[in-house]
């Protein structure tokens, strides 16, 4: 979508929801078609190997999480044309399975950093108590 193209995408959402009454920021961001016979992946349910499914219209897709989990969902033009679908701010583009193991790796080494970081002070804090408990000892 050319630069125009995308504002009027966006002019579209804001009258959707009726910017002078919703509390909500419309989305900001590129606005870009992706391939839908492609396999994506849900940007919020990352821990989860199945892909996103095509919606019955073949206008989108949807995250196949139960809906009290994840209802995200990627509609094209013609599907946020046909829906009146609005993205608010903070809204992701489906993901790839490379970008997916990506975000996968750098989780698990957050993580694996957070728990190195929990047995050092762990290890701090049991050495101070057999200090004090030395201490106790000697008395």
């Amino acid at each position: 979508m050319t630069p125009e193209q995308q504002e009027q995408e966006r002019q579209l959402m804001i009258d959707r929801v009726g910017n002078n009454h919703h509390p909500f920021k419309v989305y900001r961001g590129e606005i870009k078609e992706v391939d839908l016979t492609a396999t994506w992946y849900c940007p919020h349910c990352i821990e989860r190997e199945e892909p996103l499914s095509l919606n019955a219209d073949g206008l989108g897709l949807h995250c196949t999480a139960h809906h009290e989990h994840c209802d995200y969902e990627y509609r094209n033009k013609a599907g946020r044309d046909n829906c009146r679908v609005a993205w608010f701010d903070g809204y992701k583009y489906p993901i790839t399975q490379k970008e997916r193991l990506q975000k996968l790796v750098a989780q698990g080494e957050k993580r694996l950093k957070d728990l190195k970081a929990a047995v050092k002070a762990k290890n701090a804090s049991l050495k101070g108590l057999q200090a004090r408990l030395n201490e106790l000892g000697e008395e």
